[in-house]
């Protein structure tokens, strides 16, 4: 079993993110406290953008700028028309949103 910390950088082979690597599954991996919280609060924001354009993309659907889309193919809304009722504008739809 391996273990590595980001502080265990040594002459070795070079890291190239062109690359795929692997590792055994016992292998653990180590993060410093300012390391994790870094981790973490960009996972949370990362979540609170998914949540945003969730909402944006809900919004465009009812407002039937958004259609669905099956084999390729554009599914038109009930009505059938193509309109295009303009932009959606992202503050009219994450008003109430509480940000982190």
């Amino acid at each position: 079993m391996a273990r590595v910390s980001l502080t265990d950088a040594k002459k070795g082979p070079t890291y190239s993110p062109d690359k795929n690597y692997e590792w055994e599954p016992e292998d653990t991996f180590e993060l410093s406290g300012v390391e994790f919280s870094t981790l973490l609060n960009t996972t949370r924001a990362m979540m609170n953008c998914l949540s945003i354009l969730e909402n944006l993309l809900k919004a465009g659907i009812e407002a039937g700028v958004i259609h669905e889309k099956i084999d390729g193919e554009q599914v038109l809304p009930p009505n059938g028309q193509q309109d295009n009722p303009g932009p959606i504008r992202s503050n009219e739809i994450i008003e109430g949103i509480e940000l982190p």
